[in-house]
């Protein structure tokens, strides 16, 4: 059954009841991915042409700087699939997928997210919801 969490989003409750580690693991990641973008200093987006390169718009240079903040995630969840912890690494992925969704649209003209398209936790959750559902816990 989905629920709100503190910071309004919504997730799917992960497996073992309202209490244990996985509900507060899934909790404290959906905080932590949702203030990971948000904390991306907008002075590091590299725009424009770069002699060998080509040009390189603001959309590019926003997913270069996203991507490697959902990576940290996407190894962090691979490596508890490898370790057989699979209601852990739901709790990761759904809270990933949270914190993604809880920073759509609510963000100033400051903020590298204004030039992130829009469906973060789609754009940039795919890997993960290929990795659980790979492991048979394919998760939204």
């Amino acid at each position: 059954m989905p629920r709100a969490c503190s910071h309004g989003s919504t997730y799917v409750q992960v497996p073992g009841g309202d209490t244990g580690l996985g509900q507060a693991l899934q909790e404290g990641t959906a905080a932590e991915a949702e203030q990971a973008p948000r904390a991306l200093d907008i002075d590091h987006l590299s725009t424009g042409h770069r002699p060998g390169f080509g040009y390189t718009d603001v959309y590019e240079a926003t997913s270069r700087l996203i991507e490697p903040v959902i990576e940290q995630y996407e190894t962090d969840v691979r490596r508890r699939l490898v370790q057989g912890m699979l209601d852990a690494a739901e709790a990761v992925a759904l809270g990933v997928l949270g914190g993604l969704d809880a920073c759509e649209g609510d963000y100033d003209g400051n903020e590298v997210l204004c030039y992130a398209a829009e469906g973060l936790a789609d754009t940039y959750g795919y890997r993960i919801r290929e990795l659980m559902r790979t492991a048979g816990r394919a998760v939204k």
